[in-house]
């Protein structure tokens, strides 16, 4: 435990944090939140948090010891981070958190901005929380933040990210999102989330509790997720009430539609996951025999995987079957069918989840039967 939650660096105002390497402590690398007018700048930040700066936290029900951490702490008004490299941090890499119960009056979060950074390894990439229960009162102190140019990978994949740790107060929701913006509050004057590449996280490349209203604009970034992974965590509004919900992007088109029309980024650019799933064939006299693989890094939780096999023009059914999944990474099953009679096929595949959701797990993948095997059209 670090004595006191303080960083390795920490600012008051109109301070230049530069070309240091600051590395190797529990709770923070650079904080910001002291002061405003402060910049960050051509730093390596790394190893960062892990540690508590509360002891015998309550719930109301149960009592424990909260971890958290952060590279770059940046609430204060006018302050930057910029071309740093920013890795390996629980549970933050750059953040902005604040609660003003525990700052001067008339504090304002106006003017921050994260640009041109690499953050990998962190378990939020990016995360903006807000602590503060009084939201009417925060709608006039926070806004004007900047988030462009950053590379943000791997996020939920560093040390925290191991199985076993323990991460206290964090569900399965919060670990491991490029961008994480909890609940609340509603924004003054805005978030901007521009030509950011978002690439592999555990969890989300986007989670958002913000109402619609007050969600950041995002414009021009670069989406790349895990095989059947989320692509965006937020909330969605139903006629009386409101839920959180994962959207996965599972075909070209899914992935598409979640980043221009949910996200409202009529520019991204859209990476697919590679092809998923895999297959092998074989023939043999007039059997087509072979083996079919899933990539299930980015899709927690138990659920059935299934595989139908059919004539390309027909339609009909081949084969169909279906197993459980045993743990991540990649499944592999087995088949063995008929030799389609057009010698061209199609494979569909699924994934059914316990809430009885199907969810398709790639496009339609069309093979030819050629010389002995199946090839890719």
């Amino acid at each position: 435990m670090a004595e006191g939650y303080w960083g390795i660096v920490d600012c008051t105002d109109n301070n230049v944090i530069d070309n240091l390497c600051l590395m190797y402590r529990s709770t923070i690398g650079v904080d910001l939140s002291r002061g405003t007018g402060n910049r960050v700048r051509n730093c390596e930040i790394g190893w960062i948090g892990g540690g508590s700066h509360i002891l015998n936290y309550s719930t109301g029900e149960d009592r424990f010891v909260p971890v958290s951490g952060e590279c770059v702490r940046m609430e204060g008004s006018n302050t930057a981070t910029v071309n740093c490299y920013v890795h390996d941090a629980f549970d933050g890499g750059i953040t902005i958190e604040f609660d003003e119960e525990f700052l001067w009056p008339d504090y304002l979060f106006l003017g921050m901005t994260m640009t041109g950074n690499l953050i990998e390894n962190c378990m939020a990439g990016v995360l903006i929380g807000d602590h503060n229960q009084d939201w009417d009162n925060t709608r006039e102190t926070f806004g004007d933040v900047t988030i462009t140019d950053n590379l943000i990978f791997d996020s939920g994949y560093g040390w925290s990210g191991e199985d076993g740790y323990d991460c206290t107060w964090m569900g399965v929701t919060d670990s491991g999102n490029a961008i994480t913006l909890w609940d609340g509050p509603t924004y003054n004057s805005g978030i901007t989330v521009e030509n950011n590449v978002l690439y592999r996280t555990r969890h989300a490349l986007v989670m958002m509790g913000t109402d619609e209203a007050n969600s950041p604009a995002f414009s021009g970034n670069t989406y790349g997720q895990n095989n059947n992974g989320i692509w965006v965590y937020c909330r969605v509004f139903l006629e009386n009430y409101s839920v959180m919900a994962p959207l996965y992007a599972v075909t070209s088109e899914r992935m598409d539609y979640v980043c221009t029309q949910l996200l409202g980024d009529e520019e991204a650019r859209v990476l697919a996951p590679s092809v998923c799933p895999r297959a092998e064939f074989a023939v043999e006299g007039d059997r087509l025999t072979g083996r079919i693989s899933f990539e299930l890094s980015g899709l927690s939780g138990d659920f059935l995987l299934a595989a139908a096999l059919m004539e390309a023009d027909s339609g009909r059914m081949l084969d169909v079957f279906s197993w459980e999944r045993v743990g991540g990474g990649r499944e592999l099953v087995s088949f063995s069918c008929t030799l389609p009679e057009g010698h061209e096929l199609e494979l569909r595949t699924f994934v059914l989840r316990k809430d009885g959701t199907l969810l398709p797990a790639q496009e339609r993948l069309r093979y030819a039967v050629e010389e002995g095997t199946a090839v890719p059209k």
